[in-house]
């Protein structure tokens, strides 16, 4: 998957407003506080 590329990529408004609370949930889980 392009999750790395998601961030990248600034041109890309809505599609990073939909990978960004993709993202932190993934963080969230890979990283438990």
């Amino acid at each position: 998957m392009t999750i790395s590329s998601v961030p990248s990529p600034p041109m890309n408004s809505p599609a990073e407003k939909r990978s960004m609370p993709v993202t932190l949930s993934l963080v969230e889980v890979s990283e438990p506080r």
